[in-house]
């Protein structure tokens, strides 16, 4: 068991980062937790609209801007899936599979993960020519033939930074009348990419390798076609697992509730960023978020 440590903020993306930064500065001991890497849902977008001052900013270089930031300030990052958060007195009690800690608050900023894709083939070909992160994996796939599944705005934008690798991109379209309008133009001027609206997956085809597709419309039934991957856009749902024992603390959904300043009904758990139930999600608020959560927390520590 560690040394009891002021916040355990659990999330390295946008928001717990931020959150690190405003409780380092107003001199609370700390601990960052995080699963995986540093930027959250950011290693998964290519850019990042609508900052003051910038027509376009990378995702993933302001995420590690973002750490870099931590590691210059000698804010603790340990590495591991948070398995379970419990409080025993004025004290919450955080395992991991790396070990154990205490902490006088928790912020949670879990954020979301992909939705999965359910079809038959789906699970076993993870990793095979299946991945949910075209940024990450996308350069696998050069001069090969891929599949994009979505209907929103991310789906779109995966499609057209793979369509610059990649031999040919089809998007598969569950929804129409989704994705933006201008968006879908410039998917049609490429091309090297199909678009196929209304067409749902049914089955991954391939044994150790992903080797095609196969889909149904309801102008043309059931069709497969060859691909060397796919890369599902569906969405995302909140990893609230570790504070799932808790009771009144989320949405029929799983996400979290709390106030705008992180504030829940569990006296030192905030919960903030996108696991967070609310209606719009961006990172400029989750950012925001991070800094008005540890104002918050002088109400339970007191000096």
């Amino acid at each position: 068991m560690s040394d009891i440590v002021d916040v355990v903020i659990v999330g390295a993306g946008p928001a717990g980062m931020s959150a690190a930064l405003a409780a380092h500065q107003a001199g609370y001991s700390l601990m960052v937790l995080e699963k995986s890497m540093p930027g959250g849902k950011l290693n998964s977008y290519q850019t990042l609209e609508g900052f003051p001052g910038y027509e376009h900013v990378s995702a993933q270089q302001f995420g590690l801007d973002l750490y870099d930031a931590l590691t210059k300030k000698d804010i603790q990052t340990t590495y591991g899936d948070v398995q379970s958060i419990e409080k025993k007195g004025d004290l919450f009690f955080i395992t991991t599979d790396v070990g154990s800690y205490q902490g006088r608050v928790v912020i949670m900023a879990t954020g979301t993960k992909e939705r999965p894709l359910t079809i038959p083939g789906a699970e076993a070909l993870f990793g095979q020519g299946i991945s949910y992160c075209a940024a990450c994996d996308g350069g696998f796939f050069r001069d090969k033939d891929v599949a994009v599944i979505g209907s929103d705005l991310h789906a779109m934008e995966e499609a057209i930074f793979l369509a610059n690798l990649c031999h040919h991109v089809h998007v598969l379209i569950p929804q129409p009348g989704v994705a933006p309008k201008n968006w879908l133009v410039k998917l049609n001027q490429l091309t090297n990419v199909t678009i196929i609206e209304g067409a749902t997956p049914v089955r991954v085809l391939g044994q150790d390798q992903v080797t095609g597709l196969r889909y149904q419309t309801v102008v043309h039934g059931e069709q497969e076609i060859l691909l060397d991957g796919i890369f599902p856009v569906l969405g995302w749902v909140p990893n609230f697992q570790p504070i799932g024992s808790f009771k009144n603390l989320l949405d029929q959904d799983g996400y979290g509730l709390a106030n705008r300043e992180g504030v829940s009904n569990i006296r030192g758990l905030y919960i903030i960023g996108d696991l967070q139930a609310k209606a719009t999600r961006s990172v400029k608020n989750v950012i925001a978020q991070g800094q008005l959560v540890v104002k918050e927390i002088a109400n339970v520590i007191k000096r």
